[in-house]
């Protein structure tokens, strides 16, 4: 949920296997960090990694004599720690920033301008064309061009990037789009210690995430006309009391909160808003206000296909979840004894990632297909349509309780048996 500036880390363990039991509900590697704590002296730190694209080379895709694509990373910032109550109270703050602008890069073979008009007169002219258009009958269409375009196919024509470039393949989309993302972080922990026996830990970490994507968010589209905007704020508090009651006995308690609020939302909304203009109907009268998705498949022109929409956005998550942890150490002889239990109560509050606008596909090998799949769009020719009837969300809670205990049993000087045994029980 969150993810600590590097210079606010203290320590890094990584548990790859033979792992205590504690761990038993992991069954694959643990990544453990620790914050840095202040302590009785001031320290202090300012910071900042830079990348730019002045310092790469150019792409290979890119065209010659165009300037590099854009790419930027600054992440700054600063930490400061130290003393509150000499020897008993201590304090850290960090506070970090980061700018992004990354770009993703698109080389997408496209419809020409003509065939956008209608006009397929260049898909028809190759030697063995295989995507070009015919009538019912199997014929030609007269100069190659659609008797007319259904105006529901024109308005999907905005989410199809126009080519930017010619090649020997046919008309290319070749562009290499920003996405700037701005990140920000506040982390604060105060160390207190009661005694030399007894110290208690509080940490607050908040982060915020504004990320614009040049394409639409996982959904795996074929062109920046839809991005999409995420925002993302995050929280983790924790607290923790450590109590050394003996030189050989250890107790940790440690109690935690940790969310973030996912919202993602499209950009560009006079691409995929639905208008009066587009008449399609649907299975459910439910649209969400939304254009369908679209996904072209042709025998080989247009690099085989492309697929757009605005998929399931706007969505929304959120991950609340609540942590209690006691853990128990005691040295007794050979054996090094450890037990406790682990306790999460967990929300996953998320809308379904559905499509209430509906999903079309053209197919240049469908029946009704005039052997050319832009062609069947111009033309409102669809060989599939599906569409989902709402987008509901799901409220999902669940409790876990792990009881644990574990004996490092040191037989030899080179021989140790690590006995643990954790239990794991689910709730609602």
């Amino acid at each position: 949920n969150v993810y600590p500036s590097v210079e606010a880390i203290d320590e890094v363990q990584v548990l790859t296997s033979n792992y205590g039991a504690q761990y038993g509900k992991n069954a694959s590697g643990t990544v453990e960090v620790e914050t840095k704590s202040g302590t009785n002296s001031f320290h202090g730190s300012v910071y900042e990694f830079v990348r730019n694209e002045a310092f790469n080379a150019h792409d290979y895709f890119d065209a010659p004599d165009t300037p590099k694509s854009p790419y930027k990373k600054h992440e700054f910032g600063f930490t400061i720690g130290g003393p509150i109550w000499k020897k008993h109270t201590f304090f850290f703050w960090s506070e970090a920033w980061r700018r992004e602008n990354v770009p993703q890069n698109f080389n997408q073979p496209v419809p020409s301008l003509l065939n956008r008009q209608g006009d397929f007169s260049d898909v028809c002219s190759v030697p063995d064309a295989t995507d070009c258009p015919v009538d019912a009958n199997g014929d030609r269409f007269p100069g190659d061009k659609l008797p007319s375009i259904d105006p529901n196919g024109a308005a999907l024509l905005p989410m199809i990037s126009s080519p930017t470039i010619d090649t020997d393949l046919g008309p290319v989309f070749l562009a290499s789009v920003g996405q700037p993302m701005r990140w920000r972080e506040e982390l604060f922990r105060i160390d207190h210690d009661f005694n030399s026996k007894l110290r208690a830990t509080f940490r607050y970490i908040h982060d915020s995430w504004d990320i614009t994507d040049a394409s639409v968010t996982w959904g795996g589209e074929s062109f920046p006309t839809i991005g999409s905007h995420f925002v993302g704020p995050g929280v983790s508090i924790v607290a923790r009391l450590t109590a050394t009651v003996s030189p050989t006995l250890l107790n940790e308690f440690v109690a935690s909160y940790t969310t973030d609020h996912i919202r993602v939302t499209n950009t560009n909304p006079a691409v995929w808003q639905r208008g009066p203009d587009f008449t399609m109907t649907g299975f459910f009268p439910n649209f969400g206000g939304k254009l369908p998705d679209f996904c072209i498949s042709t025998n080989g022109a247009y690099g085989g296909g492309f697929c757009e929409g605005p998929t399931a956005f706007p969505w929304n998550n959120s991950n609340p979840t609540y942590t209690y942890r006691d853990n128990v150490s005691k040295s007794l002889g050979k054996h090094n004894l450890s037990f406790g239990g682990y306790f999460a109560a967990a929300q996953k509050n998320e809308m379904a990632y559905v499509d209430v606008g509906g999903d079309l596909s053209f197919d240049s090998t469908a029946p009704n297909s005039t052997g050319n799949a832009f062609a069947d769009l111009l033309l409102g020719n669809i060989a599939t349509f599906s569409q989902d009837s709402a987008q509901p969300k799901y409220y999902i809670r669940y409790k876990l309780f792990e009881p644990y205990i574990q004996d490092d049993y040191h037989i030899r000087k080179n021989l140790t048996l690590n006995l643990g045994l954790c239990i794991g029980i689910f709730g609602t």
